[in-house]
């Protein structure tokens, strides 16, 4: 019979630690996820502000046609692609190019291949890479006169590989890159240098990217070059920015919101297993252990659970992080911040706040604690 007592105490106090550090485990692993996500958002955030600024298109003013009926346009439409005189361009760029960290100018020419139109896009590689940096190529980019970059699209239609010879009766290219497939129109196409002989001398196309947070070319654009049309632009990149930075901001309410909750949910179940030992704490004291030792011996044990839950949900936090930044397109990082430490110290503060309670409890007469009644 005794050694059944005894046995359930030690199968209760080990089921007790059990559930305790469970409980740790779970609230640490949610506070360090979130906060360990949000370091890392922090970070790519920050890098990217000073990668990315406002994206600009500069284009020609072009003739428009319309035909209007009670005030509904019914056909509209360009007579033809307007090009940029290149002295323009070239005006356009040395005005502001204390401004632009990216110049990627774009000259187009149409020829006929295999009895079809098709369009040769001429740039400079090196900056279109920067403006458009999903690009991914199989094979190269083109380095020397007479190679060209193809899109997915056309490759696939015209058959060609890597290494293959396109006729385009003024010049002939040989495919050194594929492009892979973006899904945009740039599947259609083919690329060649700006500094081919056979590009045109005007451009159709500027785009840009401007150093983050100025504004002052917008303005000042406006009145220097009346006859370009100019636009800033917001494209996917610029959309993904923004909702990530809603993301970070929704992260950080979220993260308070549960730092409390966390705090207050370790420290109130705690709290009630403490009030739930009464019986424990009365053996302890009819034994005659002195209450420094009782209170060692029981803070120890709740220390030991947050410890051991906070230590297991490292691991864990981290697997959830990686695979969340996987999912948005994020590097990960190991990193400590102060949301960590502000986490953790609240998982130890509420530990400890139970020594007040636990010196109260120990006032209690021992005929009532062995009782249960330390609860009441």
């Amino acid at each position: 019979m005794r050694s059944f007592g005894i046995e359930s105490f030690i199968l209760g106090r080990f089921g007790r630690v059990t559930t305790k550090t469970a409980l740790v485990l779970v609230v640490s692993a949610i506070l360090f996820t979130i906060s360990l996500v949000l370091s890392n958002l922090n970070t790519y955030l920050e890098s990217e502000k000073e990668k990315r600024g406002q994206r600009i298109a500069v284009t020609a003013e072009t003739e428009h046609f319309n035909f209007t009926y009670q005030n509904i346009t019914l056909v509209s439409g360009n007579y033809e692609i307007a090009y940029i005189p290149e002295q323009e361009a070239t005006k356009f760029y040395n005005t502001f190019k204390e401004q632009i960290t990216v110049f990627a100018p774009k000259k187009v020419r149409f020829f006929s291949v295999k009895g079809q139109k098709a369009a040769v896009i001429y740039l400079d590689f090196p900056e279109e890479r920067k403006y458009r940096r999903y690009w991914e190529v199989l094979g190269k980019y083109p380095q020397k006169t007479g190679e060209i970059l193809v899109g997915a699209e056309i490759a696939r239609e015209y058959n060609l590989k890597i290494g293959s010879t396109v006729d385009f009766g003024d010049f002939k290219g040989k495919v050194v890159g594929i492009l892979k497939p973006t899904g945009k129109d740039e599947d259609g196409f083919f690329f060649a240098s700006i500094k081919e002989n056979s590009a045109p001398k005007n451009y159709f196309l500027l785009q840009a990217i401007l150093k983050p947070g100025d504004d002052t070319v917008k303005s000042k654009a406006l009145k220097l070059f009346p006859k370009l049309n100019i636009n800033f632009l917001t494209g996917p990149e610029e959309q993904r920015f923004s909702l990530l930075l809603r993301y970070q901001v929704f992260g950080i309410v979220l993260a308070v919101v549960l730092l409390v909750m966390g705090f207050l949910l370790v420290k109130s179940f705690l709290e009630n297993d403490l009030l739930g030992r009464s019986r424990e704490i009365g053996i302890f004291a009819a034994l005659g252990f002195k209450t420094n030792n009782i209170l060692k011996i029981i803070l120890l044990e709740d220390f030991l659970t947050v410890f051991l839950g906070v230590l297991a949900a490292l691991p864990l936090g981290f697997i959830i992080t990686r695979a969340i930044l996987q999912k948005l397109d994020i590097p990960f990082q190991v990193m400590l911040s102060g949301l960590n430490i502000a986490f953790f110290t609240a998982m130890i503060i509420a530990a400890g706040m139970n020594y007040n309670k636990l010196a109260k409890i120990l006032k209690i007469p021992i005929t009532d604690l062995l009782r249960g009644k330390a609860g009441e």
